[in-house]
């Protein structure tokens, strides 16, 4: 299920109107519409204020079972979100692997995510193409140990060992990195024979966007 379906789902069970979820949220009733119908995502701060209104974790909101989620503390105190420091971001052509990056940055994580995929670090991403799917500037988890499957989110190593951020589509004989962006950016197209690539991760969530 995704978030217009589940959203749909939620507002319903309520008994509200789009009018009145989008009083509540703080934008246009025609908005909450497009959100309903699928042709729009809401940002993440709204899916973030839309959870909190009808009492659900983004987790949910996105449309996971949390009920194949591996077992987690359902303690009252139990965090919603644990804090997770960005190690490293993702530009057009280069990977930036620090420490921490240069202001100690901590994010949010929901903690079923964390829980879903443990080993997933924090990245931020860098440039522009990807920004129809991940705005310079935004976090995101990448996973190492998912593999990839065609039109998800890859952080890719080439064999000259540039880094690039692209949606993935693997074919026959050959690889296509595919920008995602409201500019323009060569796709890269790599023939197995030319050389290895390294996948250095799926990138599984996005500042409030989860990976289905």
């Amino acid at each position: 299920m995704d978030v217009s379906t589940k959203l749909k789902e939620l507002r319903k069970k309520a008994g509200l109107t789009q009018q009145e979820v989008a009083d509540k949220v703080d934008v246009s009733r025609v908005a909450v519409g497009q959100w309903e119908s699928g042709s729009v995502t809401p940002r993440p701060n709204k899916i973030e204020r839309l959870a909190e209104l009808f009492g659900v974790s983004v987790a949910q909101l996105l449309g996971y079972d949390p009920a194949s989620l591996p077992s987690r503390d359902t303690r009252a105190d139990a965090p919603a979100y644990v804090p997770m420091m960005v190690l490293g971001s993702v530009h057009a052509g280069e990977f930036d692997e620090e420490a921490v990056s240069g202001d100690g940055d901590v994010v949010n994580v929901p903690s079923e995510v964390k829980e879903r995929w443990p080993h997933a670090r924090a990245v931020r991403a860098r440039g522009t193409c990807m920004n129809k799917a991940i705005p310079d500037g935004h976090w995101f988890l990448v996973d190492p140990g998912t593999e990839p499957r065609n039109g998800d989110i890859a952080v890719v190593e080439t064999e000259d060992h540039e880094a690039v951020v692209r949606r993935w589509y693997r074919g026959g004989d050959t690889l296509m990195l595919v920008a995602d962006s409201t500019e323009h950016h060569e796709d890269i197209v790599i023939h197995w024979e030319d050389g290895a690539v390294r996948v250095i991760g799926t990138v599984v969530y996005e500042q409030g966007f989860l990976r289905e």
